[in-house]
């Protein structure tokens, strides 16, 4: 459910002769009618979502459409151009005009110039206008197609969305890590903005691409309370459910001999950072930023100058009022959307929401950053993961993909262990080199930036290696897989389990997929893990040690076994690897009897039940 206010509601829903709006200038609400007239019940409109939902309160919703290009944003249904209100010089804003009227846009639609088409050419913008005409002809076509309630446009990914909006003359360079990325952001900017396209930098250094920019560091920041200024001071942000209070603290700021120059210096990195903040973590509604006092006009003047300075790069709206007698700063900012907190942390169940812990998700994220980290040394072979339950479920249901391809391409083993006695978002990581030694994180040398030969242009051509798979040697189970409705298993599924006899390695596949594209996504993972067992003797150590861990448990799963004969309940510690806790979980319980037999010296499980927990 939404919210759509009559001052949202376009003037063709109007009863009544049809009517129309220019650009900038908006009927009045004293000349709108009550909403109940203008709107029945079961009428399908046309709205787009102009800021989500937060807490219990919908998304607010306006029929007053717009889709943005690069340069141009389009408003079907006005009349008119108008420029971005951003442009607050009354020549500029009339030279913009002078743009736009030379162009050759389409009749009932309304067009405004973003600050990034000034420097445009009358081209770039006539190929920005097409654009946006074929994406408002393809949402029609869709909509005559399809009933309501349905989605007709959504914004373009994270990408494509950061590349239109920030792309500019000021960005030197645009570095990606990932080989898909690459080529997506060359081919937009290829066709949007062809100057830009060859500022796009393939990186593919040993460190992860965050760690070697030292974004890893400001990521922290944005999720701590305390963010430290330059000068040895501090800011302290707490978020309250009726406003941001943001404390600016000297700390061991005394840069100057006397109170007051220290105090203007301090708050002037105070409110750079302030600014800064708010963008990082998309705060938004009443802000209140308590300064440190200030006795002389002049320096609360150019405090106030700065702070209207580095508010105009924020594409939030936001106003402030002057600094009060007590130094405080009160301003407002437009909530886009949900605060970066609410995004990455939860209510914590245990103290009923007075405190908040970060969600599996975000948590198993950052672990596997600092994974991908710990295997940039090339002396640690394993990494142990310890963590609670439901960052282990994580790990084990939308990041084990991403842990297989970690694995298979640093040819080192991640390990998962479960603590009940940790806190839901708590991951502890435990290193350890060839000869399954401990290695103390504190004491790993630092890895160094990137040089100047990491990064590349074009992506680096790939060796094509291949490995023959003998059919004799694969024996091959094809089941359907099945479990109770409700519990999260698709009772629909296919799975297929590849088993190499010389190796000894298994592939399990299953998802909503056909048999035949499991079995044959399970042999392309069998051929690259065979590829790293007869490439690197290290992989051939690691499969060693992994039989021979079977049974070393003592700190694992807790397995519970139930003999019938004789009556008794007994609880068994069992360590599992990876791998192992994947078959038990879709149904092997062989890893689980041969720890038993080796660990316990049980013989006979014959009339045992054996549970995993």
């Amino acid at each position: 459910n939404g919210f759509l206010h009559i001052s949202d509601l376009h003037p063709k829903y109007f009863p009544g002769e049809e009517r129309t709006e220019q650009v900038g200038k908006k009927i009045g609400r004293s000349e709108r009618p009550l909403i109940q007239q203008a709107l029945r019940k079961g009428q399908e409109i046309l709205v787009q979502v102009i800021k989500e939902g937060l807490g219990s309160k919908g998304p607010t919703l306006t029929s007053y459409l717009s889709l943005p290009g690069r340069l141009l944003v389009m408003m079907p249904d006005m009349d008119r151009v108008g420029v971005s209100r951003r442009v607050e010089d009354e020549d500029q804003r009339r030279e913009m005009r002078k743009i736009l009227d030379s162009l050759q846009l389409p009749e009932g639609f309304g067009f405004i110039l973003r600050t990034a088409g000034f420097d445009s050419t009358k081209t770039e913008l006539q190929r920005d206008a097409a654009y946006l005409q074929r994406l408002w002809d393809a949402m029609e076509k869709r909509s005559s197609k399809t009933g309501a309630p349905c989605e007709l446009y959504t914004e373009s990914d994270v990408l494509v969305r950061t590349l239109r909006d920030h792309t500019d003359s000021t960005v030197e360079s645009i570095i990606v890590d990932s080989p898909g990325a690459f080529e997506r952001a060359k081919m937009f900017l290829d066709v949007i903005a062809p100057k830009t396209s060859g500022k796009v930098m393939y990186y593919n250094g040993k460190a992860p691409i965050f760690e070697a920019y030292g974004i890893e560091r400001q990521i922290d920041e944005i999720h701590s309370r305390t963010v430290a200024l330059p000068s040895g001071g501090a800011l302290v942000f707490d978020q309250t459910e009726a406003l941001v209070a943001i404390d600016v603290n000297s700390g061991r700021s005394r840069s100057a001999r006397d109170s007051e120059t220290n105090a203007y210096q301090t708050n002037s990195e105070a409110v750079e950072e302030v600014c800064r903040q708010l963008r990082l973590r998309d705060l938004g509604g009443l802000i209140v930023v308590d300064c440190i006092d200030m006795r002389l006009i002049k320096h609360r003047r150019d405090i106030e100058e700065r702070l209207t300075t580095l508010l105009k790069i924020d594409r939030a709206k936001s106003s402030f009022a002057p600094i009060s007698e007590f130094g405080i700063i009160e301003m407002t900012r437009q909530r886009m959307r949900p605060s970066l907190r609410k995004m990455h942390y939860a209510d914590c169940t245990h103290c009923a929401g007075s405190g908040e812990i970060r969600v599996p998700a975000a948590v198993a994220a950052d672990a596997m950053r600092r994974v991908a980290l710990l295997f940039s040394h090339a002396k640690i072979q394993r990494v142990e993961i310890v963590c609670s339950v439901r960052v282990a479920a994580e790990f084990m249901s939308n990041r084990r993909r991403a842990m297989h391809e970690l694995e298979d391409r640093s040819s080192k083993r991640i390990d998962v262990r479960i603590s009940e006695a940790f806190a839901a978002d708590r991951v502890e990581m435990y290193a350890y080199d060839e000869n399954n030694s401990d290695i103390e994180l504190d004491r790993l040398p630092p890895l160094g930036g990137p040089l100047a030969g990491t990064l590349h242009e074009e992506l680096p051509e790939a060796e094509e290696v291949d490995v023959e798979i003998d059919e004799k040697d694969l024996h091959i189970d094809v089941y359907r897989a099945s479990g109770p409705g409700g519990q999260g298993v698709n009772t629909t599924d296919s799975a297929v389990r590849i088993t190499h006899k010389p190796s000894g390695l298994v592939v399990a596949m299953q998802d909503e997929r056909s048999q035949l594209q499991n079995r044959l996504r399970a042999m392309t993972v069998l051929r690259s893990r065979l590829l790293k067992l007869r490439e690197d003797e290290q992989a051939e150590k690691m499969s060693a040690q992994r039989k021979a861990q079977v049974g070393k448990g003592g700190r694992g799963e807790k397995i519970r076994t139930y003999n019938f004969k004789e009556n008794r309940i007994t609880d068994h510690r069992i360590g599992f690897t990876l791998y192992q806790l994947q078959d038990v979980l879709m149904g092997n319980l062989d890893p689980v009897i041969d720890a038993l037999t080796a660990q316990f010296e049980i013989e006979q499980l014959a009339g045992a039940s054996v549970e995993v927990h």
